[in-house]
């Protein structure tokens, strides 16, 4: 019995981490394959967490291992002085090491599906808190910049206890962190705003009262 010989052309449905390996193992084997994405252009939105050993020697069997390093080469990297107030702890100076560290770029994770905590990072300062935190949100309002609490993965990656806090500048750069609570929040932030700055701080107008 005769039969027809047919090369599937496959077509993949979005160009992110797993759409683009998917691609190129197929076209590494000789399969044809479109991808269609979209974007035109890159997500804001991190679409994966970390990078494993594996994941690095399928990237290498792929050729592109030393491109996907030289990608990430900023992520762990630390400014040696500038805007930010240094805590005292070692720094790695690994590319990938991103934990908390002033001076520093804010790590990643998602806070749903669809939402980073780097989407809350606008143009003005944010405050990351434990979930006991609540002083350190209180002092944030009276500066008027935004507080977000974290869940204990996160902050325990970004060397926070559960009254700790972390501010970070709108270039996702950590500016300051606080392991664990002070005994005035709100001066111990309105000093950290103003060393970042490098200025005072003007206060926000009171609120009126109804």
């Amino acid at each position: 019995m005769m039969y027809n010989v047919h090369e599937p052309r496959v077509l993949v449905v979005g160009g992110g981490l797993v759409g683009l390996c998917a691609a190129l193992f197929l076209r590494r084997q000789g399969v044809e394959v479109t991808v269609v994405e979209r974007r035109v252009t890159t997500s804001p939105q991190p679409k994966a967490r970390r990078i494993n050993i594996r994941t690095m020697e399928l990237f290498r069997q792929l050729g592109i291992a030393d491109r996907v390093l030289e990608a990430a080469r900023d992520l762990g990297k630390r400014y040696p002085a500038g805007a930010f107030i240094d805590d005292g702890r070692p720094h790695t100076m690994e590319r990938l090491d991103v934990s908390g560290q002033p001076g520093t770029r804010l790590p990643h994770t998602f806070l749903t599906p669809d939402r980073s905590t780097l989407d809350l990072i606008g143009t003005e300062f944010v405050l990351f808190t434990g979930p006991a935190g609540t002083a350190w949100r209180a002092a944030a309002d009276q500066e008027g910049i935004d507080s977000y609490t974290v869940d204990e993965t996160y902050r325990k990656t970004v060397g926070l206890n559960a009254d700790g806090a972390l501010l970070v500048r709108p270039d996702q750069i950590i500016a300051w962190r606080a392991p664990e609570l002070t005994a005035d929040p709100g001066a111990a932030l309105r000093t950290a705003l103003e060393l970042t700055l490098y200025a005072p701080v003007p206060h926000p107008p009171p609120s009126r009262s109804a």
